[in-house]
């Protein structure tokens, strides 16, 4: 598993630089992400100190990059692109968090916004980067801590967090801080919001990985569950569900149990 540690908050930038800090592979990833339509594309790890912590910054080059500030020149991208379908799925998931959370701030449809500082090609290889470092992986996240004060952007000054950020945020764990800057940006946002949860219990710490931001360090554990000995047995019945349906979820159950047990009961009016 894999834990997000966000104690000085979260981007798109530094989750990727600490992921790769922990179990990067350069030439992978530009075999990868090169099926986005990056041409000339190169990735690197240069290793800073921030606070006193030294880590990882991810960086791209490339001599040519796809659109990615509206939503559609997403989709016609990923509908033709070589790339594994996998992450082509949860790369599509991830825009469509960021632009139906820019909508509602601006009282317009997902299709009709125009991401201006979020729609950089960068973006897109930071939150793919993400996506491929973490696959195979149970993710999780401790609470992303809020800082205090306003943002400048392309609409003006915003407050923290950021408008966009908040709608993303609602329904994930935070804590106030009176940290006056940004500590969690939209994309470092959407990305916990589509791969993480949040109740991680215990566990043993295998490595850890450090990502260095412009004013930010995203710390990451790759760990082992903790077994505390205790093994707990649910049961239910379920009325008039189809053997495929049971099959499904099963297969569900299955990753994070044990193990499952389906056992087929005639009930009434021979469900």
């Amino acid at each position: 598993m894999i834990y997000l540690d966000c104690f000085r908050g979260v981007s798109g930038g530094t989750l990727a630089s600490a992921l790769f800090d922990l179990k990067g592979d350069a030439s992978r990833l530009v075999s990868e992400l090169s099926g986005l339509g990056f041409e000339g594309l190169e990735v690197s790890g240069e290793k800073r100190l921030r606070g006193g912590i030294s880590g990882t910054r991810l960086s791209f080059r490339y001599s040519s990059a796809p659109e990615t500030g509206r939503l559609g020149q997403i989709r016609d991208l990923l509908s033709v692109s070589p790339a594994g379908e996998e992450l082509k799925k949860k790369l599509l998931e991830f825009y469509c968090i960021i632009f139906e959370a820019e909508a509602l701030v601006h009282g317009r449809e997902p299709e009709e916004v125009h991401l201006h500082e979020i729609g950089s090609p960068d973006t897109m290889l930071e939150a793919a980067s993400v996506i491929l470092l973490v696959s195979g992986e149970k993710v999780f996240s401790s609470p992303l801590p809020l800082g205090t004060g306003v943002v400048s952007c392309q609409h003006g000054e915003m407050p923290l967090p950021s408008p966009a950020a908040a709608g993303i945020l609602e329904g994930i764990p935070v804590r106030k801080t009176e940290v006056p800057m940004e500590l969690v940006t939209p994309t470092g946002a959407a990305l916990v919001k589509l791969l993480a949860g949040f109740k991680a219990g215990d566990f043993v710490i295998k490595k850890t990985g450090y990502g260095i931001g412009e004013r930010s360090v995203l710390r990451v554990f790759l760990a082992d569950r903790g077994d505390s000995g205790e093994v707990i047995q649910a049961e239910t019945e379920i009325d008039d569900m189809t053997p495929e349906d049971a099959a499904i979820l099963s297969e569900r159950l299955r990753e994070d149990s044990l193990d499952v047990t389906v056992i087929p009961l005639l009930m009434k009016k021979s469900r």
